[in-house]
């Protein structure tokens, strides 16, 4: 028998698609898997580029829940240029709160886990993340 987050992920996962659409990739750590995507970001000032640096987005729909989340901010490591790295933890979990990291007090980067939970309320900082995993559910609700 088939969970219903087992379910929830082979859908997200059969969404290769509208991943790509999206820029995301198919990604994978230990046991986890999902997409992801990295965006560029310019900081600009009247004179023209200041800085660029790069956000990464992480929507993980295979995951051991709050045990792989604690296990991330334990260890996951900064990278040259990546300012933020975001985990959106898909699953029956719901957790309001974004659990926050900083490497080097936040000079080489932070890294933000949430768990979001289908078409429920998540933080405002997560909504670009959380619309899109909506959006590919319905997408899937389309084609059943």
């Amino acid at each position: 028998m088939v969970s219903s987050e087992q379910h929830d992920a082979a859908i997200l996962a059969e969404a290769a698609d509208f991943w790509r659409r999206h820029g995301f990739e198919p990604w994978s750590w230990r046991a986890m898997r999902g997409v992801r995507r990295r965006t560029t970001v310019a900081k600009d000032a009247l004179l023209g580029p200041v800085a660029e640096y790069y956000v990464d987005d992480y929507v993980v729909w295979r995951h051991a829940g709050d045990e792989d989340a604690q296990f991330l901010l334990e260890n996951w490591p900064p990278e040259r240029d990546v300012m933020l790295h975001r985990f959106l933890f898909v699953g029956n979990e719901f957790a309001p709160r974004i659990r926050t990291r900083s490497f080097l007090l936040g000079l080489r980067g932070y890294i933000e886990v949430c768990h979001y939970q289908a078409a429920g309320r998540g933080s405002r900082r997560i909504r670009d993340l959380a619309a899109l995993v909506d959006k590919a559910y319905g997408l899937a609700a389309q084609t059943v």
